[in-house]
Protein backbone atom coordinates (compact mmCIF):
# COMPACT_ATOMS: atom_id res chain seq x y z
CA UNK A 1 0.00 0.00 0.00
CA UNK A 2 1.18 3.54 -0.58
CA UNK A 3 0.51 6.93 1.06
CA UNK A 4 -0.89 9.68 -0.35
CA UNK A 5 3.10 10.91 -1.73
CA UNK A 6 3.26 8.04 -3.27
CA UNK A 7 6.00 6.19 -1.09
CA UNK A 8 5.41 2.69 -0.12
CA UNK A 9 4.38 2.73 3.41
CA UNK A 10 6.03 0.29 6.13
CA UNK A 11 9.75 -1.26 5.31
CA UNK A 12 11.09 -0.92 1.83
CA UNK A 13 13.40 -3.82 1.30
CA UNK A 14 15.02 -3.50 -2.08
CA UNK A 15 17.73 -6.07 -3.43
CA UNK A 16 20.83 -4.09 -2.81
CA UNK A 17 22.11 -6.64 -4.94
CA UNK A 18 20.55 -5.21 -8.18
CA UNK A 19 21.73 -1.97 -7.63
CA UNK A 20 24.48 0.44 -8.72
CA UNK A 21 27.32 -0.49 -5.45
CA UNK A 22 28.65 3.19 -3.72
CA UNK A 23 32.13 1.58 -4.02
CA UNK A 24 32.29 1.16 -0.12
CA UNK A 25 35.30 -0.79 0.86
CA UNK A 26 37.24 -0.93 4.32
CA UNK A 27 40.14 -2.57 3.69
CA UNK A 28 39.76 -4.80 6.66
CA UNK A 29 38.56 -7.79 4.44
CA UNK A 30 37.09 -9.08 1.17
CA UNK A 31 33.65 -7.75 0.63
CA UNK A 32 30.49 -10.16 -0.11
CA UNK A 33 27.22 -10.09 -0.77
CA UNK A 34 26.76 -10.69 3.28
CA UNK A 35 28.47 -7.80 4.12
CA UNK A 36 26.74 -4.13 4.89
CA UNK A 37 27.69 -1.06 3.92
CA UNK A 38 26.33 0.98 7.06
CA UNK A 39 25.77 -1.09 10.54
CA UNK A 40 23.91 0.82 13.09
CA UNK A 41 24.30 0.06 16.88
CA UNK A 42 23.07 1.37 20.41
CA UNK A 43 24.84 -0.50 23.10
CA UNK A 44 21.70 -0.80 26.11
CA UNK A 45 20.91 0.97 29.03
CA UNK A 46 20.10 -2.05 31.30
CA UNK A 47 18.36 0.25 33.62
CA UNK A 48 15.42 0.80 30.62
CA UNK A 49 13.67 -1.04 28.19
CA UNK A 50 15.28 -1.29 24.47
CA UNK A 51 13.59 1.28 22.17
CA UNK A 52 15.49 1.30 18.32
CA UNK A 53 13.35 4.45 16.91
CA UNK A 54 16.23 6.23 15.83
CA UNK A 55 18.18 3.65 14.16
CA UNK A 56 14.77 2.28 12.71
CA UNK A 57 14.04 6.32 11.40
CA UNK A 58 17.91 6.24 10.05
CA UNK A 59 17.68 2.87 7.88
CA UNK A 60 14.32 3.92 6.96
CA UNK A 61 15.74 7.35 5.15
CA UNK A 62 18.90 5.23 4.01
CA UNK A 63 16.32 3.06 2.22
CA UNK A 64 14.16 5.67 0.77
CA UNK A 65 16.82 8.33 -0.38
CA UNK A 66 19.89 5.88 -1.10
CA UNK A 67 18.24 2.44 -1.77
CA UNK A 68 21.66 1.17 -2.95
CA UNK A 69 23.17 1.15 0.24
CA UNK A 70 22.93 -2.09 2.55
CA UNK A 71 22.27 -1.14 6.21
CA UNK A 72 21.86 -3.21 8.76
CA UNK A 73 21.10 -2.48 12.63
CA UNK A 74 21.76 -4.49 15.51
CA UNK A 75 21.80 -4.89 19.39
CA UNK A 76 25.45 -7.07 20.10
CA UNK A 77 25.28 -6.91 23.43
CA UNK A 78 22.09 -7.41 25.08
CA UNK A 79 22.37 -11.01 24.45
CA UNK A 80 24.80 -10.99 26.42
CA UNK A 81 22.92 -9.50 29.57
CA UNK A 82 20.25 -11.96 29.07
CA UNK A 83 22.42 -14.77 29.74
CA UNK A 84 24.02 -12.84 32.47
CA UNK A 85 21.68 -11.09 34.36
CA UNK A 86 23.11 -11.23 37.42
CA UNK A 87 25.62 -8.83 36.15
CA UNK A 88 23.04 -6.38 35.69
CA UNK A 89 22.71 -5.39 39.35
CA UNK A 90 26.62 -5.90 40.60
CA UNK A 91 28.95 -3.60 40.05
CA UNK A 92 29.88 -4.24 36.81
CA UNK A 93 26.05 -3.20 35.93
CA UNK A 94 26.51 -0.07 37.47
CA UNK A 95 29.67 1.02 36.10
CA UNK A 96 28.33 -0.11 32.78
CA UNK A 97 25.59 2.38 32.39
CA UNK A 98 27.64 5.24 34.99
CA UNK A 99 26.59 8.12 35.98
CA UNK A 100 28.75 9.40 38.89
CA UNK A 101 31.30 8.76 36.65
CA UNK A 102 30.91 10.23 33.84
CA UNK A 103 33.77 10.28 31.56
CA UNK A 104 36.04 7.71 33.01
CA UNK A 105 35.02 5.18 30.09
CA UNK A 106 38.29 3.42 29.92
CA UNK A 107 37.93 2.57 33.67
CA UNK A 108 35.48 -0.14 32.32
CA UNK A 109 38.21 -1.70 30.83
CA UNK A 110 39.53 -3.29 34.08
CA UNK A 111 36.55 -5.96 34.21
CA UNK A 112 36.74 -8.97 32.57
CA UNK A 113 33.05 -9.03 31.50
CA UNK A 114 33.64 -6.07 29.67
CA UNK A 115 36.24 -7.89 27.67
CA UNK A 116 33.62 -10.78 26.87
CA UNK A 117 30.72 -7.85 25.69
CA UNK A 118 33.68 -6.48 23.30
CA UNK A 119 34.68 -9.83 21.95
CA UNK A 120 30.88 -10.65 20.61
CA UNK A 121 30.91 -7.09 19.33
CA UNK A 122 33.46 -7.56 17.54
CA UNK A 123 32.72 -10.30 16.36
CA UNK A 124 29.28 -8.80 14.91
CA UNK A 125 31.37 -6.31 13.47
CA UNK A 126 33.43 -8.87 11.50
CA UNK A 127 30.78 -10.68 10.24
CA UNK A 128 29.27 -7.27 8.80
CA UNK A 129 32.27 -5.94 7.66
CA UNK A 130 30.88 -2.26 7.28
CA UNK A 131 32.56 0.76 5.87
CA UNK A 132 30.44 2.95 8.60
CA UNK A 133 29.60 2.37 12.08
CA UNK A 134 26.77 4.45 13.66
CA UNK A 135 26.48 4.56 17.02
CA UNK A 136 23.40 6.13 18.66
CA UNK A 137 24.13 7.56 22.00
CA UNK A 138 21.61 7.54 24.41
CA UNK A 139 20.70 8.50 28.43
CA UNK A 140 22.91 6.16 30.20
CA UNK A 141 24.78 4.81 27.61
CA UNK A 142 27.39 7.08 27.09
CA UNK A 143 30.65 5.94 28.79
CA UNK A 144 30.09 1.83 27.51
CA UNK A 145 29.46 3.41 24.05
CA UNK A 146 32.67 5.50 23.69
CA UNK A 147 34.77 2.44 25.35
CA UNK A 148 33.05 0.16 22.50
CA UNK A 149 34.22 3.01 19.61
CA UNK A 150 37.90 3.12 21.12
CA UNK A 151 37.82 -1.03 21.22
CA UNK A 152 36.55 -1.33 17.64
CA UNK A 153 38.58 1.63 16.16
CA UNK A 154 41.59 -0.40 17.17
CA UNK A 155 40.66 -3.75 15.80
CA UNK A 156 39.42 -2.18 12.87
CA UNK A 157 41.27 1.16 11.76
CA UNK A 158 39.32 2.04 8.30
CA UNK A 159 35.66 1.40 9.76
CA UNK A 160 34.69 5.70 10.04
CA UNK A 161 32.70 5.70 12.95
CA UNK A 162 29.77 8.58 13.70
CA UNK A 163 28.46 9.06 17.16
CA UNK A 164 24.18 10.54 16.70
CA UNK A 165 21.32 10.75 19.18
CA UNK A 166 20.56 12.60 22.19
CA UNK A 167 23.43 11.54 24.09
CA UNK A 168 25.86 13.51 22.29
CA UNK A 169 24.53 16.63 23.47
CA UNK A 170 26.31 15.78 26.75
CA UNK A 171 29.58 15.66 24.46
CA UNK A 172 31.65 18.96 24.36
CA UNK A 173 29.40 21.27 22.01
CA UNK A 174 26.22 19.56 22.99
CA UNK A 175 23.17 22.06 24.65
CA UNK A 176 23.39 19.76 27.73
CA UNK A 177 27.79 19.38 27.60
CA UNK A 178 28.71 17.99 30.97
CA UNK A 179 31.47 19.42 33.48
CA UNK A 180 33.92 18.46 35.80
CA UNK A 181 34.65 20.36 39.03
CA UNK A 182 37.08 22.93 37.06
CA UNK A 183 34.55 23.73 34.86
CA UNK A 184 36.02 21.98 31.70
CA UNK A 185 34.55 19.63 29.93
CA UNK A 186 33.94 16.24 30.95
CA UNK A 187 33.67 14.50 27.54
CA UNK A 188 36.05 17.12 25.10
CA UNK A 189 35.47 15.12 21.52
CA UNK A 190 38.78 17.42 20.54
CA UNK A 191 40.70 14.47 22.47
CA UNK A 192 38.80 11.44 20.93
CA UNK A 193 40.75 9.84 17.82
CA UNK A 194 39.05 6.96 17.88
CA UNK A 195 35.49 9.02 16.25
CA UNK A 196 35.39 9.96 12.93
CA UNK A 197 32.25 11.99 13.04
CA UNK A 198 29.38 13.54 15.21
CA UNK A 199 25.62 14.41 14.56
CA UNK A 200 24.22 16.93 16.38
CA UNK A 201 20.60 17.42 16.11
CA UNK A 202 18.43 15.28 13.59
CA UNK A 203 21.39 12.59 11.87
CA UNK A 204 19.55 11.86 8.40
CA UNK A 205 21.02 14.74 6.61
CA UNK A 206 24.37 14.93 7.87
CA UNK A 207 25.19 11.11 8.14
CA UNK A 208 23.44 11.14 4.03
CA UNK A 209 26.01 13.77 3.19
CA UNK A 210 28.92 11.79 4.74
CA UNK A 211 28.23 9.15 2.46
CA UNK A 212 27.45 10.82 -0.84
CA UNK A 213 30.50 12.63 -0.65
CA UNK A 214 32.69 9.94 0.76
CA UNK A 215 35.12 9.88 -2.55
CA UNK A 216 34.25 13.69 -3.43
CA UNK A 217 37.59 15.65 -3.47
CA UNK A 218 35.45 18.23 -1.66
CA UNK A 219 34.53 16.34 0.69
CA UNK A 220 35.60 18.37 3.50
CA UNK A 221 33.99 21.85 1.84
CA UNK A 222 30.75 19.47 1.92
CA UNK A 223 31.22 18.59 5.19
CA UNK A 224 31.55 22.33 6.73
CA UNK A 225 28.80 23.58 4.99
CA UNK A 226 26.39 20.58 6.86
CA UNK A 227 24.70 21.95 9.98
CA UNK A 228 25.02 19.76 12.57
CA UNK A 229 28.19 17.86 11.74
CA UNK A 230 31.99 17.54 13.43
CA UNK A 231 34.50 15.54 11.94
CA UNK A 232 37.82 14.94 11.72
CA UNK A 233 40.53 15.79 8.95
CA UNK A 234 44.18 15.26 9.55
CA UNK A 235 43.89 14.36 13.04
CA UNK A 236 42.17 18.04 13.69
CA UNK A 237 38.30 18.15 14.75
CA UNK A 238 36.33 20.65 12.30
CA UNK A 239 32.97 21.89 11.80
CA UNK A 240 31.48 22.51 15.18
CA UNK A 241 31.40 25.65 17.37
CA UNK A 242 29.69 25.22 20.46
CA UNK A 243 28.66 29.33 20.56
CA UNK A 244 26.12 28.70 17.53
CA UNK A 245 24.81 25.23 18.74
CA UNK A 246 21.26 26.33 18.65
CA UNK A 247 21.93 27.59 14.57
CA UNK A 248 24.37 24.69 13.64
CA UNK A 249 22.02 21.73 14.93
CA UNK A 250 20.62 19.46 11.97
CA UNK A 251 16.81 19.40 11.28
CA UNK A 252 14.68 17.66 9.62
CA UNK A 253 11.30 17.99 8.30
CA UNK A 254 9.66 14.78 10.04
CA UNK A 255 5.93 15.54 8.43
CA UNK A 256 6.57 12.88 5.62
CA UNK A 257 9.74 11.13 6.92
CA UNK A 258 9.30 6.99 5.92
CA UNK A 259 7.84 4.86 8.50
CA UNK A 260 11.08 3.27 10.54
CA UNK A 261 11.61 -0.07 9.45
CA UNK A 262 12.20 -2.45 12.63
CA UNK A 263 13.10 -5.36 10.49
CA UNK A 264 15.86 -6.22 11.84
CA UNK A 265 14.96 -6.23 15.20
CA UNK A 266 11.78 -8.01 15.56
CA UNK A 267 12.96 -11.79 15.61
CA UNK A 268 15.53 -10.39 18.47
CA UNK A 269 14.90 -11.78 21.83
CA UNK A 270 14.76 -8.33 23.45
CA UNK A 271 12.63 -6.61 20.59
CA UNK A 272 10.27 -9.81 21.93
CA UNK A 273 10.14 -8.67 25.33
CA UNK A 274 9.73 -5.29 25.19
CA UNK A 275 7.54 -4.62 22.81
CA UNK A 276 5.40 -8.32 22.69
CA UNK A 277 3.31 -8.32 20.01
CA UNK A 278 2.96 -4.50 20.06
CA UNK A 279 4.01 -2.84 16.73
CA UNK A 280 5.93 0.23 17.44
CA UNK A 281 3.91 3.74 15.83
CA UNK A 282 5.91 7.29 15.84
CA UNK A 283 3.23 10.35 15.54
CA UNK A 284 5.59 13.17 15.91
CA UNK A 285 9.74 13.56 16.75
CA UNK A 286 10.16 16.00 20.23
CA UNK A 287 7.93 17.95 22.52
CA UNK A 288 6.59 21.19 22.30
CA UNK A 289 6.34 21.55 26.29
CA UNK A 290 9.59 22.84 28.58
CA UNK A 291 9.22 20.98 31.83
CA UNK A 292 12.46 22.18 33.79
CA UNK A 293 13.70 18.79 34.51
CA UNK A 294 13.06 17.33 30.73
CA UNK A 295 16.16 17.07 28.28
CA UNK A 296 14.10 16.94 25.35
CA UNK A 297 13.05 19.85 23.62
CA UNK A 298 16.65 21.15 24.17
CA UNK A 299 18.05 18.19 22.19
CA UNK A 300 14.98 18.37 19.97
CA UNK A 301 13.80 21.76 19.45
CA UNK A 302 12.24 21.59 16.43
CA UNK A 303 9.31 19.75 17.53
CA UNK A 304 7.14 18.27 14.82
CA UNK A 305 4.48 15.84 13.41
CA UNK A 306 3.42 13.61 11.33
CA UNK A 307 0.63 13.89 8.27
CA UNK A 308 -2.67 12.89 9.67
CA UNK A 309 -3.62 11.16 6.83
CA UNK A 310 0.22 8.95 6.48
CA UNK A 311 -0.68 8.14 10.39
CA UNK A 312 -4.35 6.43 9.39
CA UNK A 313 -2.69 5.03 6.00
CA UNK A 314 0.20 3.29 8.03
CA UNK A 315 -2.24 1.94 10.80
CA UNK A 316 -4.27 0.79 8.20
CA UNK A 317 -1.62 -0.96 6.69
CA UNK A 318 -0.65 -2.87 9.89
CA UNK A 319 -4.59 -3.14 10.54
CA UNK A 320 -4.99 -5.23 6.87
CA UNK A 321 -2.27 -7.77 8.37
CA UNK A 322 -4.04 -9.12 11.18
CA UNK A 323 -2.21 -6.52 13.92
CA UNK A 324 -4.62 -5.12 16.85
CA UNK A 325 -1.90 -4.12 19.55
CA UNK A 326 0.28 -1.15 18.46
CA UNK A 327 2.71 1.00 21.07
CA UNK A 328 3.46 4.94 20.05
CA UNK A 329 6.67 5.83 20.52
CA UNK A 330 6.26 9.65 20.76
CA UNK A 331 7.13 11.65 23.70
CA UNK A 332 4.15 12.36 24.10
CA UNK A 333 0.93 11.55 22.20
CA UNK A 334 -1.61 14.50 23.13
CA UNK A 335 0.65 17.06 21.58
CA UNK A 336 -2.15 18.61 20.45
CA UNK A 337 -5.52 18.04 21.58
CA UNK A 338 -7.55 18.34 18.26
CA UNK A 339 -5.07 16.39 16.61
CA UNK A 340 -5.10 13.49 18.78
CA UNK A 341 -9.07 14.54 19.01
CA UNK A 342 -9.21 14.04 15.21
CA UNK A 343 -6.92 10.52 14.94
CA UNK A 344 -9.18 9.14 17.25
CA UNK A 345 -12.56 9.54 15.62
CA UNK A 346 -10.78 8.88 11.81
CA UNK A 347 -9.90 5.17 13.43
CA UNK A 348 -13.54 4.96 14.92
CA UNK A 349 -14.55 6.02 11.73
CA UNK A 350 -13.08 3.10 10.23
CA UNK A 351 -15.18 1.04 12.17
CA UNK A 352 -12.60 -1.93 12.69
CA UNK A 353 -12.82 -4.65 15.61
CA UNK A 354 -11.02 -3.09 18.71
CA UNK A 355 -7.58 -2.10 18.26
CA UNK A 356 -5.35 -1.20 21.55
CA UNK A 357 -2.68 1.33 21.42
CA UNK A 358 -0.79 3.56 24.34
CA UNK A 359 1.92 5.55 24.83
CA UNK A 360 3.10 8.70 26.70
CA UNK A 361 0.52 11.28 27.55
CA UNK A 362 0.55 14.05 29.64
CA UNK A 363 -2.51 15.28 32.24
CA UNK A 364 -4.18 18.01 30.10
CA UNK A 365 -7.46 20.36 30.27
CA UNK A 366 -9.34 18.37 27.84
CA UNK A 367 -8.85 14.96 30.12
CA UNK A 368 -10.69 16.23 32.22
CA UNK A 369 -13.76 15.96 30.27
CA UNK A 370 -14.79 12.36 30.46
CA UNK A 371 -16.34 12.29 26.64
CA UNK A 372 -13.19 13.29 25.65
CA UNK A 373 -11.30 9.77 27.55
CA UNK A 374 -14.25 7.87 26.57
CA UNK A 375 -13.27 8.77 22.75
CA UNK A 376 -9.44 8.35 23.04
CA UNK A 377 -10.38 4.19 24.90
CA UNK A 378 -12.85 3.45 22.35
CA UNK A 379 -10.30 4.49 19.62
CA UNK A 380 -8.06 1.89 21.70
CA UNK A 381 -6.54 3.53 23.65
CA UNK A 382 -5.36 1.50 26.40
CA UNK A 383 -1.81 1.83 28.16
CA UNK A 384 -1.46 5.64 29.58
CA UNK A 385 1.72 6.51 30.09
CA UNK A 386 1.77 9.79 32.10
CA UNK A 387 4.18 11.66 34.18
CA UNK A 388 2.63 12.57 37.11
CA UNK A 389 6.51 13.56 38.56
CA UNK A 390 4.63 15.05 41.95
CA UNK A 391 1.42 15.58 43.61
CA UNK A 392 2.99 18.43 44.99
CA UNK A 393 1.63 21.76 43.68
CA UNK A 394 4.65 23.77 44.32
CA UNK A 395 6.97 21.18 42.71
CA UNK A 396 4.93 20.99 39.78
CA UNK A 397 4.82 24.90 39.37
CA UNK A 398 8.66 24.61 39.61
CA UNK A 399 8.73 21.88 37.06
CA UNK A 400 6.75 23.88 34.70
CA UNK A 401 4.71 20.76 34.76
CA UNK A 402 1.00 21.27 35.40
CA UNK A 403 -1.02 24.19 36.94
CA UNK A 404 -4.19 22.16 38.83
CA UNK A 405 -3.56 19.62 40.70
CA UNK A 406 -7.24 19.50 41.30
CA UNK A 407 -7.51 18.92 37.47
CA UNK A 408 -5.16 15.80 37.55
CA UNK A 409 -7.23 14.39 40.14
CA UNK A 410 -10.08 14.84 38.12
CA UNK A 411 -8.73 13.30 35.54
CA UNK A 412 -8.15 9.93 37.36
CA UNK A 413 -11.46 10.33 38.74
CA UNK A 414 -12.57 10.17 35.09
CA UNK A 415 -10.41 7.05 34.39
CA UNK A 416 -11.63 5.59 37.79
CA UNK A 417 -15.68 5.81 36.27
CA UNK A 418 -14.47 4.70 32.52
CA UNK A 419 -12.69 1.84 34.28
CA UNK A 420 -15.52 0.33 36.58
CA UNK A 421 -17.51 -1.45 33.98
CA UNK A 422 -14.35 -2.82 32.36
CA UNK A 423 -12.66 -6.81 33.22
CA UNK A 424 -9.04 -6.65 33.12
CA UNK A 425 -9.24 -10.37 32.22
CA UNK A 426 -11.04 -9.61 28.70
CA UNK A 427 -9.73 -11.17 25.97
CA UNK A 428 -11.82 -8.10 23.69
CA UNK A 429 -9.50 -5.11 23.96
CA UNK A 430 -12.84 -3.19 23.83
CA UNK A 431 -13.97 -4.49 27.62
CA UNK A 432 -10.13 -3.72 29.04
CA UNK A 433 -9.66 -1.03 31.57
CA UNK A 434 -7.52 2.07 31.02
CA UNK A 435 -4.33 0.81 32.65
CA UNK A 436 -2.08 4.19 34.05
CA UNK A 437 1.49 3.41 34.01
CA UNK A 438 3.19 6.33 36.47
CA UNK A 439 6.01 8.02 36.36
CA UNK A 440 7.26 9.91 39.22
CA UNK A 441 10.38 12.07 40.33
CA UNK A 442 11.49 11.80 43.93
CA UNK A 443 13.75 14.38 45.19
CA UNK A 444 13.28 17.26 42.83
CA UNK A 445 15.17 20.77 43.27
CA UNK A 446 12.70 22.17 45.54
CA UNK A 447 11.02 19.08 47.07
CA UNK A 448 10.45 19.30 50.90
CA UNK A 449 9.65 16.41 53.02
CA UNK A 450 5.88 17.69 52.89
CA UNK A 451 6.25 17.84 49.08
CA UNK A 452 6.87 13.94 49.37
CA UNK A 453 4.47 12.90 51.59
CA UNK A 454 1.86 14.60 49.15
CA UNK A 455 3.23 12.49 46.47
CA UNK A 456 3.18 9.00 48.96
CA UNK A 457 -0.96 10.32 49.76
CA UNK A 458 -1.81 10.61 46.21
CA UNK A 459 -0.21 6.85 45.08
CA UNK A 460 -1.74 5.44 48.12
CA UNK A 461 -5.39 7.48 47.16
CA UNK A 462 -5.78 6.22 43.40
CA UNK A 463 -3.77 2.90 43.58
CA UNK A 464 -7.17 1.30 42.36
CA UNK A 465 -6.34 2.90 38.88
CA UNK A 466 -2.73 2.93 38.80
CA UNK A 467 -1.75 -0.39 37.16
CA UNK A 468 1.95 0.12 37.72
CA UNK A 469 4.53 3.21 39.04
CA UNK A 470 6.40 2.53 35.98
CA UNK A 471 9.17 4.10 36.66
CA UNK A 472 10.24 6.21 40.08
CA UNK A 473 13.61 8.16 39.84
CA UNK A 474 15.35 9.88 42.15
CA UNK A 475 15.78 13.37 40.25
CA UNK A 476 18.74 13.92 38.45
CA UNK A 477 19.62 17.63 38.34
CA UNK A 478 20.93 18.63 35.30
CA UNK A 479 23.33 22.41 34.65
CA UNK A 480 20.52 24.34 33.15
CA UNK A 481 18.45 23.89 36.04
CA UNK A 482 21.21 24.42 38.17
CA UNK A 483 21.61 27.64 36.52
CA UNK A 484 18.24 28.80 36.94
CA UNK A 485 18.09 28.01 40.58
CA UNK A 486 20.86 30.04 41.10
CA UNK A 487 19.78 32.58 39.08
CA UNK A 488 16.51 32.51 41.67
CA UNK A 489 18.34 33.05 44.32
CA UNK A 490 18.98 29.72 45.90
CA UNK A 491 21.64 27.68 47.38
CA UNK A 492 22.96 24.69 45.94
CA UNK A 493 25.95 22.59 46.82
CA UNK A 494 26.37 20.74 43.24
CA UNK A 495 29.39 17.94 42.50
CA UNK A 496 27.64 15.91 39.87
CA UNK A 497 23.97 15.52 38.49
CA UNK A 498 23.52 12.88 41.55
CA UNK A 499 25.25 13.99 44.41
CA UNK A 500 23.75 17.64 45.12
CA UNK A 501 22.26 19.26 48.00
CA UNK A 502 19.72 21.87 48.81
CA UNK A 503 17.66 23.29 52.03
CA UNK A 504 15.00 21.35 50.66
CA UNK A 505 16.73 17.69 50.23
CA UNK A 506 20.23 15.53 49.96
CA UNK A 507 21.15 12.69 48.95
CA UNK A 508 20.41 10.78 51.68
CA UNK A 509 17.36 12.21 51.98
CA UNK A 510 16.32 11.40 47.87
CA UNK A 511 17.85 7.56 48.71
CA UNK A 512 15.34 7.34 51.78
CA UNK A 513 12.24 9.01 49.96
CA UNK A 514 13.11 6.14 47.12
CA UNK A 515 12.90 3.41 49.56
CA UNK A 516 9.70 4.94 51.13
CA UNK A 517 7.83 4.65 48.05
CA UNK A 518 9.19 1.24 46.80
CA UNK A 519 7.46 0.18 50.83
CA UNK A 520 4.40 1.48 49.50
CA UNK A 521 4.04 -0.28 46.36
CA UNK A 522 5.08 -3.39 47.96
CA UNK A 523 2.45 -3.09 50.78
CA UNK A 524 -0.40 -1.94 48.12
CA UNK A 525 0.67 -4.72 45.88
CA UNK A 526 2.06 -2.65 43.22
CA UNK A 527 4.24 -3.94 40.68
CA UNK A 528 7.07 -0.91 40.34
CA UNK A 529 10.50 0.04 39.36
CA UNK A 530 12.71 2.54 41.83
CA UNK A 531 15.74 3.53 40.97
CA UNK A 532 18.92 5.94 40.99
CA UNK A 533 19.48 4.98 37.10
CA UNK A 534 22.17 2.46 39.05
CA UNK A 535 18.81 0.74 40.36
CA UNK A 536 17.55 0.77 44.07
CA UNK A 537 15.05 -2.17 43.25
CA UNK A 538 12.76 -3.22 41.13
CA UNK A 539 9.70 -5.07 41.72
CA UNK A 540 11.06 -8.70 40.11
CA UNK A 541 13.74 -8.97 42.23
CA UNK A 542 12.01 -7.03 45.77
CA UNK A 543 12.87 -10.31 47.88
CA UNK A 544 16.46 -9.60 47.76
CA UNK A 545 15.57 -6.36 49.85
CA UNK A 546 16.49 -7.29 53.03
CA UNK A 547 15.35 -5.35 56.75
CA UNK A 548 18.00 -4.15 59.33
CA UNK A 549 17.78 -7.14 61.16
CA UNK A 550 18.87 -9.31 58.01
CA UNK A 551 14.92 -10.61 57.44
CA UNK A 552 13.86 -10.56 53.88
CA UNK A 553 10.84 -8.44 53.01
Amino acid sequence: MRNRHGELLVEVRPNSQDKVPLNLENGVQKRTSKHKDVLLMQVPNLKESQYYAGMAALKAYFTKNLPELKVFCLDPMTPFFDKNIHLIEDQFGLDFNTYTKQGKFMDLGKYTEMHNVMKMVEKEVKKYNPMYLGFSLIDGNVDASLYTTQYIKKRFPNIKIVLGGKGVDLLRGGLMAAKNMDGSNTYNYKEFDFIDFIVYGDGEIPFSTIIKNQNSPDKYAEYHNTQGLAFRQDKVWHGWDSELANEKYSHIDFSNMPTPDYSDFRETVAWKRTMGGAIPIILSRGCPFKCSFCSIPTAIPNFNYRDMDDCIDELEVWYNRGHRDFFIHDSIINFRPDWLKEYCESIVAKNWEPIHWGGNMRLMKPMRDIETLRLYNKAGFYNMITGLESASPKVLRHMKKYSSIQGIREIFENIREINKDKDPNAPNFENQPIRIMLQLIVGYINESEEDFQMTLDFVEEYSDVIYEVLTCSLFLCWYPLVDRWEKEGNWIQFKNEVEWDTEFNSLEDRLDRGRRMEDLCIKLGMEYNIYLRESISRSSDRQNRENADGSKL
